[in-house]
């Protein structure tokens, strides 16, 4: 009789032992993955104002781009990924312009991505296959004065350029997504530099076998800068040299191929405009 109660003991116990392993093992389970369906399109655009110019072929050169979308990307990464590099990009987005938007040049991208998951899109100059993870944080700007193609010369003025808004966390559904970005100048601006400062340079061209060349540069301070001087430096070093005591003119300057010139247009520390020159 006593076995008897022993085992009944025994066997409630282990029951409860078992019961409670269960509960354990339930609330120790992780959480459901998210459900990754079919891949589904993805669309969007980059603008910005006319009044911005387009890119230039190269620093210091007058002409633009033949395709002005050639320099922009955009990618996509997922956000529980800790991979360093995008899942999905678009290089060399498609011009494509907008109707309703006359005053914009408009740029398309077009990719699949898997839906119903966390998205992270990001937009982009430059190179997009060299995209970082913390690009987002340099934000990509592109500071040389752009070229108004109207009227064949550059804009005025340079300056950052950055996005609005910089990124977009997504989740695409069956029906797919649309995402405008627009590059807009960091400080809020037209697009146009503020004042009338600005200083621009011609595209150096090397006769054949010939070493140097000549460039016309041309600044302009403007009239609140009539102290202003123009400095240059020599590829890419912070090390300026004082070129001229001038707030304004216009001078045939000299070349060397393989070098690169930046000239900037300074009243005391203020940077009122900038061109490079690259002799190649």
């Amino acid at each position: 009789m006593k076995n008897t109660k022993k085992k009944i003991l025994l066997a409630i116990f282990a029951g409860f032992l078992l019961f409670t392993a269960d509960v354990a093992s339930i609330s120790a389970q992780p959480a459901p993955p998210e459900v990754e369906e079919p891949l589904r399109t993805l669309t969007g655009r980059i603008r910005w104002p006319k009044s911005m110019g387009v890119m230039p072929k190269s620093p210091g050169s007058q002409e633009p781009l033949d395709n002005i979308c050639s320099q922009f990307f955009v990618v996509v990464m997922r956000m529980t990924s800790d991979s360093q590099k995008p899942f999905q990009y678009d290089i060399a987005l498609e011009d494509k312009p907008e109707p309703s938007k006359p005053d914009y040049y408009s740029c398309l991208f077009d990719m699949k991505v898997p839906s119903n998951v966390n998205l992270a899109v990001y937009p982009g100059m430059g190179d997009g296959l060299a995209w970082r993870r913390d690009a987002p944080k340099l934000r990509h700007h592109y500071q040389l004065p752009w070229i108004d193609v109207a009227a064949g010369r550059y804009v005025r003025g340079g300056g950052p350029r950055t996005w609005k808004p910089e990124n977009r966390v997504v989740v695409v559904s069956g029906s797919g997504l649309n995402i405008p970005f627009e590059l807009v100048p960091e400080n809020g601006g037209s697009g146009q530099a503020s004042g009338s400062s600005f200083v621009t340079a011609t595209r150096p061209v090397f006769p054949p076998y010939q070493l140097t060349t000549s460039i016309v540069l041309t600044w302009d301070a403007g009239p609140e800068h009539p102290n202003a001087e123009l400095w240059v430096s020599y590829n890419g070093s912070r090390d300026r040299v004082l070129f001229v005591k001038q707030a304004k003119g216009a001078q045939q300057v000299a070349v060397q191929k393989g070098l690169v010139y930046t000239y900037v247009l300074l009243d005391g520390r203020n940077i009122l405009g900038t061109t490079t020159v690259v002799g190649q």
